[in-house]
């Protein structure tokens, strides 16, 4: 296990994507239960020191050190051969979404119930909620649309990561997890 510090990363390594999970919140182990997976969050590091993170209270830039504690452990993943053009388009299209109007930046509730029943199409259009946003931008780059599911979980992604990873398209820069 490699362990990171994301406070060192430059503008140079953006965007990167991270799975994330609060350890003590029980709407985290909630959805891992959920899921069967391993992560309760998704966001992607869009500016040095900063995450865009779509929480309950909207989409929003969220500094990197508010996730720097013992409850949270975060697992970074980088985009192999992004092109300048690639990476652009991504960083503009989260700069416009945290820009949007508040009622753009609301979380979709309608979604986490489609989920919670096993609906992934049960959702409101005009909004999102973590992995989703997360997905969206991943899936701006024509390579990894057929990899990743438009509507998938926080624990999805992650192993969506792993299989792109294998394909040589995604790398693992390594964890972040308080002491």
């Amino acid at each position: 296990m490699l362990f990171i510090d994301p406070l060192k990363f430059q503008y140079s390594d953006l965007p990167i994507f991270v799975s994330s999970d609060d350890l003590r919140a029980l709407l985290g182990w909630g959805i891992r239960v959920h899921t069967n997976g391993n992560y309760s969050h998704s966001m992607v590091v869009h500016n040095v020191g900063y995450f865009a993170s779509q929480g309950l209270s909207g989409y929003r830039e969220i500094p990197i050190v508010y996730f720097m504690k013992p409850r949270y452990r975060l697992k970074f993943w980088q985009i192999t051969d992004l092109s300048k053009e690639e990476g652009n388009a991504i960083i503009c299209a989260i700069e416009d979404d945290l820009n949007a109007p508040w009622w753009r930046k609301m979380y979709d509730f309608v979604g986490i119930f489609g989920q919670a029943i096993r609906l992934r199409g049960l959702n409101n259009p005009m909004s999102y909620y973590c992995s989703e946003r997360t997905a969206k931008y991943l899936r701006m780059i024509p390579r990894f649309k057929k990899h990743i599911h438009p509507k998938s979980s926080p624990s999805e992604l992650d192993t969506s990561y792993k299989k792109l990873e294998e394909l040589g398209l995604m790398s693992l820069l390594g964890y972040w997890i308080g002491d």
